[in-house]
C-alpha cells in the first residue's frame, strides 16, 4: 500500500490530538445516475482503501486515488452533525463551477462500518446523481 504525506501529516495531527483513526477496506456499493435512468451501476471505487479520522469537531476523510475523484487522492473535512457512543456522524459540501456534491459520512464505532451517502448535480457529464457505500474498518 503506498503511503503519501498527506495521509502521513493526516495521521501525524490525528495521533497528537487523540483523535480516533479507522482504516478501511474498499467500499462497495451503488451508484443511480439521472443520465441511465436512475439504474443501479457500478460503484467507481476500485481499489479505494480509505483512512477516517475523527476529530472533536471534524471527520476527516481520505479516499486516495479513484477514477471518480478524478484520479488524485482527495481529502475531505466534514463537519461533526451527531456523535453518540455507537456512531459518528459528518456532512461536508464540494461545488464548485461545474456542480456540487453533498455528502454524509457516517462511523459505526460498535461494528466498525464506514456509511457513506452522497448526492451530486452537473460534473462533467452534466447529470445528477445519489450513491451509498459501505466498507470495514479497522483502527
Amino acid at each position: 500500500m503506498k503511503i503519501t504525506a498527506t495521509v502521513l501529516l493526516l495521521l501525524s495531527l490525528s495521533s497528537a490530538s487523540h483523535a480516533q483513526v479507522f482504516r478501511c477496506d474498499e467500499p462497495k456499493g451503488v451508484s443511480m445516475r439521472s443520465s441511465e435512468g436512475h439504474k443501479p451501476g457500478a460503484d467507481g471505487y476500485k481499489g479505494v482503501k480509505p483512512v477516517v479520522i475523527i476529530g472533536e469537531k471534524e471527520m476527516t476523510m481520505v479516499w486516495g486515488d479513484s477514477q471518480s475523484a478524478g484520479g488524485e487522492e482527495k481529502a475531505w473535512k466534514a463537519l461533526i452533525i451527531n456523535r453518540n457512543p455507537r456512531a459518528v456522524s459528518a456532512v461536508t459540501l464540494d461545488a464548485g463551477e461545474t456542480g456540487s456534491a453533498v455528502m454524509l459520512y457516517t462511523m459505526d464505532l460498535k461494528r466498525s462500518f464506514l456509511y457513506m451517502s452522497a448526492h451530486k448535480e452537473g460534473g462533467i457529464l452534466n447529470d445528477s446523481n445519489a450513491s451509498s457505500f459501505v466498507s470495514k474498518c479497522g483502527k
